[in-house]
């Protein structure tokens, strides 16, 4: 175990069985995890007030009881470790697990305002500077309530516990994930086998809890699969219980997919011109009838715009990274939100599956830089690398 402090984040390298990642884990963001938790209690489970705040509590933790059925042992087995390091109840880890999937099924959150505005693309071929596959996300999640001050709100606290976490397992494909601290699971992530994910949120009428919440089956997909295919095959075959897209990238195969995932449906999209980009709402037909009234104007802005940014020539991670950090208001009756980067942005990230390197960009300041991240078990294939310039959002 070892833990290094960079630009605006921390890097968290764990080896082992399940049970000794979590503790590793736990021993090594104790102090984080639970800041992250009471952040959580204070802004998310007890906004209404102690006596409402318990209902909505034991909700959330029966709800998170029924989906930790679906849950592999391996993960479990993992969150009891980073329990028992850090000192944090399971139950309470296990609802920070679980959180994005219980928000989307509860739909509890009545007096917070929830905006969805991430972005994500991948260029393959010879779309790619490199010939093989450069992809890009912005992860942006914006909770505002109107119950707690200016500067407290959820997102800067994700922005200020913001981890990259290096894995070793002992069974599986090492791997990175962006994460937070206390989650096992993955939300973007990248492995030694040249496969590279990141999920967006997109809301559908057909969410349920009896599943397995989807950061987990990303977890699995980084860790246990090296192609577009399998990633797609085990999707395809879980219980799942969320609406999502996901971006898969694959430096061995020179390909990309988008897959959209309801309960019900799995839809893939491959690249158009060597060029494949998603935000926060189905493209495929046979969804769209699950997001009617849940889609935003400002999602379909946003593809607009990656296709323009990406219309033409070799996308590079200085290329990449200038469009992940692109402000053009798109929407000048939603200034702050109808950009790519935009006032929820928590973190981007560039991915270099070919080289095994992924550059992970903090927002909780402006003068933060792309960082170069080596993926495990590609150690030589990735040169240091440089920086890319990054404009500040205005």
């Amino acid at each position: 175990m070892a833990v290094a402090r960079c630009d605006g984040f921390q890097l968290v390298q764990l080896a082992g069985e399940p049970y000794e990642l979590g503790y590793q884990h736990g021993r090594a963001l104790r102090a984080e995890i639970w800041s992250l938790w009471r952040a959580c209690e204070r802004l998310i489970l007890d906004v209404r007030g102690p006596y409402v705040g318990w209902g909505v509590r034991r909700a959330l933790l029966g709800t998170a009881r029924l989906m930790e059925r679906f849950v592999s042992r391996d993960l479990r087995d993992e969150m009891r470790g980073v329990a028992a390091g850090s000192g944090l109840p399971y139950a309470s880890l296990l609802l920070l697990n679980c959180f994005d999937d219980l928000m989307q099924n509860l739909r509890i959150f009545d007096r917070i305002g929830v905006r969805l505005a991430c972005s994500a693309f991948a260029a393959v071929g010879e779309r790619a500077a490199d010939g093989a596959a450069i992809a890009a996300r912005n992860l942006d999640y914006w909770f505002r309530s109107d119950l707690v001050p200016a500067g407290t709100q959820p997102t800067d606290v994700l922005r200020r516990h913001l981890v990259v976490f290096s894995y070793r397992p002992s069974r599986g494909q090492p791997f990175l994930s962006v994460g937070w601290p206390g989650l096992v699971t993955v939300v973007t992530g990248q492995n030694a086998a040249g496969l590279a994910l990141a999920c967006l949120t997109s809301p559908a009428w057909s969410e349920r809890p009896w599943g397995t919440p989807l950061p987990f089956l990303y977890r699995q997909i980084v860790q246990g699969d090296d192609t577009l295919a399998a990633a797609q095959t085990r999707l395809a075959t879980a219980r799942r219980t969320i609406g999502n897209n996901l971006l898969l990238a694959s430096a061995r195969e020179r390909d990309a997919r988008v897959l959209e995932l309801t309960s019900r449906q799995v839809a893939a999209r491959a690249p158009t011109n060597g060029v494949v980009a998603t935000t926060n709402h189905f493209q495929s037909p046979a969804l769209q009838a699950e997001q009617v009234g849940l889609v935003g104007q400002r999602s379909l802005q946003r593809l607009d715009r990656l296709a323009h940014l990406l219309a033409d020539g070799p996308v590079d991670v200085a290329r990449a990274s200038a469009a992940l950090s692109d402000d053009c208001c798109l929407d000048p009756t939603e200034p702050l939100w109808a950009r790519l980067y935009n006032a929820g942005t928590v973190y981007s990230t560039v991915f270099e599956p070919a080289q095994g390197r992924l550059w992970v960009r903090a927002t909780d300041r402006e003068e933060r830089r792309f960082v170069p991240v080596a993926v495990p078990g590609m150690a030589g294939r990735a040169a240091p690398g440089a920086a890319p310039s990054v404009p500040a959002m205005a």
